[in-house]
């Protein structure tokens, strides 16, 4: 409304000036009116005395323009309205944080930069007559490439609370992210940007990034131990003792010994441990993920099938809850997850840079579905990219119930999330690459074009 209203009084440029001086006049129409044509009030206060002949008394001012209008015609010129606009405007484009013109998002200048220091000359920009061409960086996607990375992020559902509804982000005709707020950044670089690039940029550019990202999520813990922040690259155990109780027998004990009600009651839905579950069959309309759970027991395990010397260790599983119950034991209840278990020979795996990725379609341990719903750890499937037969595990962090995530003092900073490894892998890609080929420039992308 603005351009168009500059556009109408640009040809006349005291056009709305002369619309103000002729605003501010009475109109000859209600000059002598004794009341008001919208509401019908009297313009005078009544007086008493009637036959004393005196200058009447106005009741109320008459509004010949109402004020709405009127601060339309003046926000409708550019200068009057930056004039009249007292307060802070909203930051409108994402990007601009310490923002050094011409120097971010690796422009023309920051080109110009390598060739002053004798960087990287593949990247130098080429100028023709008109134009100036930029080669394409090593991280730089291609358009089929963008809309495999925003794909994956569209399909994303994660837990309830985690984060922003990641495919309201996503736009696949801009080829952008818009509207992200600062957690959904943190949510982004910590767990899901190292699972959407999984099949797109040359490998040692993906495993930068991830290592990047590996990182960040290590040290983004609300409090940080100073002597850890050296050992990053190595794993932190954690172990926890259980108490033992007396050896007498419990009023529990002696429930549970009877068995449970005969009857059950089911549910779609369960909240416990600071964690609400879903059942799979209730997620179809739903844009959250809150059916995935992992379970660390003990189990024998045996390294080939001509082993005769089984081990005892811990194992993770990983399953989809498809039914939630409710077994009465009279004086208490005990909740319980029914899952389809994922078979850990040949449906578990995890990949060079340490992430555990599952075969959700390979079910197994079906003799054993029940796990209770105190035992259960809440996870999340992303569908890999490279291989869509393939999930890759991650696990939200861990908060209380009732807890928000921007609540704290340290606003929308989350906890560290244990999805992703805690150790940097070492990946070494020297041997692999030809000392001949500049790994810097991609041959398979388009430049950039910058106007002169």
């Amino acid at each position: 409304m603005i351009e168009v209203a500059h556009e109408e009084y640009s040809k006349d440029p005291n056009g709305f000036e002369k619309l103000l001086i002729d605003a501010e006049k009475p109109l000859k129409e209600f000059a002598n009116a004794t009341e008001c044509p919208e509401c019908g009030q009297s313009r005078w206060k009544n007086v008493k005395d009637r036959n004393e002949e005196r200058k009447q008394i106005p009741s109320k001012v008459i509004w010949y323009f109402p004020p709405i209008p009127r601060f339309k015609r003046l926000f409708r010129s550019i200068e009057c309205a930056e004039n009249l606009t007292w307060h802070a405007s909203e930051r409108i484009e994402d990007g601009t944080l310490l923002d050094i013109p011409g120097k971010n998002k690796d422009g023309l200048n920051a080109r110009h930069d390598l060739v002053d220091l004798k960087l990287r000359p593949e990247l130098a920009p080429i100028s023709s007559e008109k134009k100036i061409f930029i080669p394409p960086a090593c991280y730089t996607l291609t358009k089929e490439e963008k809309r495999c990375v925003l794909k994956t992020l569209s399909r994303i559902k994660v837990p309830e609370g985690y984060s922003s509804n990641i495919r309201n982000l996503v736009s696949m005709t801009d080829l952008k992210l818009n509207s992200l707020k600062s957690h959904d950044c943190h949510v982004l670089i910590q767990q899901l940007f190292p699972i959407a690039i999984r099949s797109v940029l040359p490998k040692h550019v993906r495993y930068t990034i991830t290592r990047l990202c590996i990182f960040f999520n290590s040290v983004c813990n609300k409090v940080l131990d100073a002597q850890q922040l050296d050992k990053l690259e190595e794993d932190i155990v954690v172990s926890t003792e259980l108490e033992v109780g007396n050896s007498g027998v419990s009023d529990n004990l002696r429930w549970i010994a009877h068995g449970p009600h005969p009857f059950v009651i089911t549910y779609s839905g369960y909240a416990i441990n600071g964690c609400r579950y879903h059942t799979k069959s209730s997620e179809k309309d739903r844009s959250v993920q809150n059916s995935g759970v992992s379970l660390v027991a003990k189990t024998m395990q045996v390294s080939s099938s001509k082993d005769k010397n089984p081990v005892i260790g811990d194992m993770s599983f990983y399953g989809v809850i498809q039914e939630i119950w409710e077994l009465n034991y009279n004086t208490f209840n005990v909740p319980v997850f029914k899952c389809d278990w994922v078979q850990n020979s040949g449906g578990v795996r995890i990949d060079e840079l340490g992430y555990t990725l599952v075969d959700l379609n390979r079910v197994g341990h079906k003799s054993d579905l029940f796990i209770l719903a105190s035992q259960a750890k809440q996870v999340f499937y992303v569908e890999d990219p490279s291989d869509v037969r393939w999930s890759v595990v991650l696990t939200p962090p861990q908060r209380d119930f009732e807890d928000r995530y921007n609540d704290d003092e340290l606003g929308d900073t989350i906890l560290r999330c244990e999805g992703i490894p805690n150790d940097m892998p070492d990946v070494y890609l020297n041997n692999d690459l030809d000392e001949n080929v500049s790994t810097y420039v991609r041959s398979d992308c388009e430049g950039t074009w910058i106007p002169t």
